[in-house]
């Protein structure tokens, strides 16, 4: 018998998946926590940033802590407790998304950038939105490392409610990757690592590894309170939520709720 002379397989690199692989069976979403029903039950029309803040808290989604100042006073003893560099972010439940007009800061130095912050914040405010109700300025510390990307989930969509991530340099408004809610951590795993900038958050640029184990976790969790909210919430954005290096977990700086 003449011998085989075709060449053997040549090993190629996988190609990275365009959507998540699937999740194991049992996968189980976060338990629901205890509150978090009683804070969507409480959340109001239209909700304030504080009630915003006390839902994903409930939620246990790590939420970076901040103070409403309502005078420039305020503002100045505020960021000496929290301590320096802070940054701003105009406070009102008429102003979904402060960063659109203009009114969050980048990090802060010293307290007269923060009476300068202050002042411009609320003027800016006055005159893009005028019938806007005011409840002054939040002001928290800035976040020394991470990667600031973007989750978010609906719950008024065909398909039943959603949770999508987005990292840097995404072009869609509500992130590449997708999945239907609730789901368990390592479904969330699987989300992380199929989205086509995942090399940002693996160290493969030469930065320090992120902590993907608790990005993944919040994705879960998030994914519990759009299961529960399905109805009743059309959308929840956390911008910008900082995915620090491995072992220093994330926290969110900001959210903005539609209902």
């Amino acid at each position: 018998m003449a011998a085989d002379t075709q060449d053997p397989p040549v090993a190629t690199e996988p190609s990275r998946p365009s959507a998540p692989l699937p999740a194991p069976a049992d996968d189980a979403p976060p338990e629901t926590p205890p509150y978090l029903a009683d804070m969507l039950d409480m959340l109001g029309n239209p909700p304030s940033p504080p009630a915003l803040r006390r839902l994903l808290t409930s939620a246990e989604i790590p939420m970076q802590g901040s103070v409403i100042a309502a005078d420039p006073d305020t503002a100045i003893l505020a960021a000496g407790r929290l301590g320096y560099p802070v940054v701003l972010r105009l406070a009102s439940p008429d102003i979904a998304d402060p960063a659109a007009i203009g009114c969050v800061t980048d990090s802060l130095p010293d307290r007269a950038a923060v009476l300068a912050a202050f002042r411009a914040l609320v003027e800016r405010a006055k005159a893009s939105r005028p019938e806007a109700r005011l409840m002054g300025v939040a002001i928290a510390a800035a976040v020394p490392d991470g990667i600031a990307c973007r989750i978010g989930m609906r719950g008024d969509g065909e398909a039943g409610p959603l949770v999508w991530l987005a990292l840097p340099g995404d072009a869609a408004e509500q992130g590449t990757s997708k999945r239907p809610a609730p789901f368990g951590a390592a479904t969330a795993l699987a989300l992380i690592r199929a989205h086509p900038a995942f090399a940002l958050l693996d160290g493969s640029d030469g930065r320090p590894r992120a902590d993907t184990g608790a990005l993944a976790e919040a994705l879960a969790r998030l994914s519990v309170l759009a299961a529960l909210a399905a109805g009743r919430i059309k959308a929840v954005e956390i911008d910008p939520l900082f995915v620090r290096p491995e072992g220093k977990g994330v926290v969110a700086a900001d959210a903005r709720i539609e209902v």
